[in-house]
């Protein structure tokens, strides 16, 4: 299959999955992944965005969205605080407990692009 072609197909299963996420759990695949990377610890937006590897601005948008929709909650850090922290709240931790047990799997998805000759 032509590289080009499959990168297409591939960028179409992504945004079908992304609306399909959107339309289940109302939060985009980026708020998705920010409460997947804090799940049961305390996380900096630093380790938060390396982890979803995104740059420091957008995640910051995207933490301050999840934040609003009450889903985490940030705190100073203990020993300095020009650090902040965040942690999933109990919706947040329904949500994500929701998602791993009903987001539809994209890998069936993509071994169709990926089969095709």
């Amino acid at each position: 299959m032509n590289n080009l072609c499959a990168l297409r197909d591939i960028n179409r299963v992504v945004k079908a999955y992304e609306q399909q996420f959107f339309d289940t759990f109302g939060i985009s695949l980026n708020e998705g992944m920010v409460i997947c990377c804090i799940d049961q610890s305390e996380v900096n937006s630093s380790d938060i965005a390396s982890a979803i590897d995104l740059t420091m601005s957008n995640c910051s948008k995207i933490i301050k969205s999840v934040e609003n929709k009450g889903l985490i909650t940030r705190a100073m850090g203990v020993e300095d605080k020009r650090h902040m922290f965040f942690k999933l709240t109990e919706k947040g931790n329904s949500l994500l407990q929701n998602i791993h047990q009903n987001s539809q799997s994209i890998t069936d998805s993509l071994n169709e692009v990926f089969a095709k000759p």
